[in-house]
């Protein structure tokens, strides 16, 4: 049986952070069509890295339904 790796809490902290910002961005009204189209991009990219790091974590990715 092989154990998961520990999680860095700086490296889920810095994610986060980073997914709150993309959310700001997308979520201001007063923000330019290409810089939310930018910061949805970004959060895609985000989002599957966030997956590679901790792929059992599908229901977090997809979101709950």
């Amino acid at each position: 049986m092989t154990r998961k790796p520990e999680r860095s809490k700086t490296k889920d902290a810095f994610l986060e952070m980073l997914k709150k910002q993309v959310e700001q961005i997308a979520a201001d009204g007063e923000v330019s069509k290409r810089d939310r189209n930018n910061a949805i991009a970004n959060g895609v990219k985000l989002l599957q890295i966030e997956h590679k790091i901790n792929p059992g974590d599908t229901e977090d990715f997809f979101g709950k339904a």
